[in-house]
């Protein structure tokens, strides 16, 4: 039986952990459709006005032709393009020549190949721990539980433990053996290996169109970003968000490598962090987002030890790469602001740093519905598809609140209490 590629695979993709040593995952809650001309549920009613309701400093909105528009960031007049300092053309002829060579299959060994799927949508991720069962079932069990019947395409410890197989192999997963080895602790550190975080509400690519035909919409490659000062609910509180460009983090991981000069940190002062947890695209635009990234891992591990991880890791050579443009194709390419579309990313939001303790650990930036206490997209309509967010990413980080949430919610990604007991999906 022939085994799965990026290639083969041909609609949507959500690449979770697909790189590197980052291991993100996510979880589901369910979608409640609230009918529209209801008064909202947002635990937000009494919230200022969103960015996109105010006006800029000169009076007026940002021009839609411009490279950044952060005060439309709820409209499709939205744009945060790339700082683009090189020549866009050949950075799309050297993409083309990336994409262009030959992609094996690949090297681990296949464990399990699930039965086909009705849906032709992915979701690829890594979760190589000894033992997983509870982080499988919040992951697998709230895809499944909400209705996503595409593939899920897993790397797995060498060691799984039968029972882990058994579930896995119900809810028609397919999955491969990989290898691990022992990394810096420096790299834990720095967030990257943030594993069990994600829950979902519904199936994450019912408002992302049909990529096959003309629904699928004009971009290929969408990114996810953080909380930034434009989309903070709180604005009051200006340390709750973070623009990349204010981040010390990114320019501790990206100046020793590629110098102070050439990353220019103070040109992305206003600019959203991008989530290296979570990218969505069509199998082109993943292919050209895996494409790029790995040709600078490989480039960056070339240069020495300032360039390789966990000097320099995936999130931070990943935003490096994006405002330059090396990702190209601009047009095709788009990022999705905090609190709307399919993936919410909740860490820094739930996280007060001027806090300590368990005071750290906030709910007052989440938005609840108030029938069903599922967590809302602060930014998006009633009548939106992704009104409840259809996915919660690194709940993780607020696991104080989180986990008794997760515990009155468990409906949400099991239908039994033994992992053993639960229905396989009917296409198995």
């Amino acid at each position: 039986m022939p085994s799965l590629s990026i290639k083969t695979l041909h609609i949507l993709f959500i690449g979770l952990a697909v790189l590197l040593a980052l291991q993100s995952f996510l979880l589901s809650s369910k979608l409640s459709i609230i009918p529209t001309g209801l008064p909202s549920s947002s635990s937000h009613d009494d919230a200022p006005p969103p960015p996109s309701r105010r006006r800029n400093n000169a009076g007026g909105t940002s021009s839609s032709s411009s490279l950044f528009t952060p005060n439309e960031f709820r409209t499709s007049a939205y744009r945060n393009l790339p700082i683009n300092n090189i020549d866009p053309h050949q950075t799309n002829l050297r993409i083309q020549t990336l994409t262009s060579q030959h992609v094996p299959l690949p090297s681990e060994s296949l464990l399990h190949q699930a039965p086909a799927p009705p849906s032709p949508n992915a979701i690829v991720g890594l979760a190589s721990y000894p033992s997983f069962m509870d982080g499988w079932r919040k992951l697998v069990g709230s895809l499944r539980m909400n209705g996503y019947e595409g593939h899920i395409i897993m790397g797995v410890s060498v060691d799984i433990p039968l029972g882990e197989r058994e579930y896995l192999d119900k809810m028609g997963v397919t999955y491969y053996a990989v290898e691990t080895v022992n990394c810096s602790a420096a790299i834990l550190e720095g967030g990257v290996a943030d594993t069990n975080n994600g829950v979902r509400s519904r199936d994450p690519f019912v408002s992302l169109g049909d990529a096959s035909s003309s629904s699928g919409g004009e971009h290929d490659l969408l990114f996810v970003e953080e909380v930034a000062s434009y989309t903070n609910v709180l604005p009051e509180m200006p340390h709750r968000a973070l623009n990349i460009g204010s981040s010390g983090r990114y320019t501790a991981h990206v100046n020793p490598c590629y110098g102070k000069n050439e990353v220019k940190a103070y040109e992305l002062v206003d600019r959203p962090m991008l989530c290296s947890g979570t990218v969505i695209g069509t199998r082109d635009g993943i292919h050209r987002f895996l494409s790029v990234l790995v040709d600078e891992f490989r480039s960056n591990n070339a240069k020495g030890a300032l360039c390789r991880s966990p000097a320099t890791t995936d999130q931070w050579t990943m935003n490096y790469l994006y405002y330059k443009g090396r990702f190209g194709f601009v047009q095709k390419t788009r990022t999705l602001p905090w609190g709307t579309g399919p993936v919410l990313t909740v860490g820094k939001p739930c996280v007060d740093s001027q806090e300590t303790g368990r005071a750290r650990y906030k709910k007052d930036m989440m938005a609840f519905d108030k029938e069903s206490g599922l967590i809302l997209n602060p930014h998006e309509s009633e009548e939106s598809l992704t009104h409840v967010a259809p996915t919660l990413h690194q709940w993780d980080r607020c696991s104080v609140w989180m986990v008794p949430w997760l515990k009155k919610h468990e409906d949400l990604f099991m239908s039994t209490k033994e992992p053993g007991d639960e229905p396989a999906v009917p296409w198995v």
